[in-house]
């Protein structure tokens, strides 16, 4: 008689698990900064794609675009859209810069009383990492620079640009996708934005982005997908704002 071999029981990694903890502790620091700030429910539209220029080749086209209104969907909030050019390696990390533009417009008593652009120079290196002998679960690292000209308008007119502000920004965003099902997905992320140097004046922290998705992939090679989610975004004040701003 041939013993049958017993099935695999897969304990649940102790990496993942100090994983979900922490995402618990920045959600939970970000809900306490939030008490008696400014609170707006916003919902982002948008797409997010790499297209090589040839299958199987390195270079390639990245492009994201984003519809941002507040209120869910009642009210403006801003246009974003970014190009960029993108080099992959074999391993399947990224080299990727180019140009973003945002409009934006005034949606509450925090935000600038008029409408304004936002063009940017932007650079990042993306690193995604397997882990486990499954391979169910990537960890992702985004590290991105932004150099930013933002425009501002004189009261009490607010009827056309009078300077530009320049502001050098670093990003680093760190994802994990976890799949549940051969097609599903869960995804978790935090992603910080920093002022480089801090102006004058203003605060080193710019942002901080926590959020929380699932996602479902629309081809057998998993190049397309869906994904939706919450985020709870954190807005430090500078000098253009009275004090924070949530999402």
């Amino acid at each position: 008689m041939v013993k049958k071999p017993e099935p695999k029981v897969r304990n649940f990694s102790p990496s993942l698990a100090r994983l979900m903890v922490l995402f618990v502790l920045v959600a939970g620091a970000a809900s306490v900064f939030a008490q008696g700030t400014p609170q707006n429910a916003t919902a982002w539209y948008g797409y997010e794609g790499f297209h090589p220029f040839r299958e199987g080749e390195p270079w390639g086209l990245f492009s994201e675009g984003y519809i941002k209104r507040n209120r869910i969907i009642l009210d403006d909030l801003s246009y974003f859209y970014r190009v960029g050019l993108n080099y992959e390696f074999k391993n399947g990390n990224r080299l990727t810069g180019g140009y973003a533009f945002q409009y934006n417009f005034p949606y509450d008593s925090s935000s600038e009383p008029y409408n304004w652009p936002d063009h940017r120079i932007w650079e990042q290196f993306l690193i995604r990492r397997p882990v486990g002998e499954s391979k169910r679960v990537t960890l992702i690292h985004r590290f991105r620079t932004e150099q930013r000209w933002l425009g501002r308008k004189s009261a009490p007119a607010f009827d056309e640009i009078t300077e530009w502000k320049f502001e050098d920004t670093f990003r680093y965003m760190f994802r994990c996708n976890i799949g549940v099902h051969p097609k599903w997905f869960a995804a978790l992320y935090d992603e910080l934005h920093l002022r480089l140097p801090p102006p004058e004046a203003e605060k080193l922290f710019d942002q901080n982005r926590v959020y929380a998705g699932i996602g479902i992939y629309l081809d057998e090679r998993k190049k397309w997908r869906f994904e939706t989610g919450y985020m709870f975004q954190s807005a430090w004040n500078s000098p253009d704002h009275s004090g924070p701003l949530l999402h």
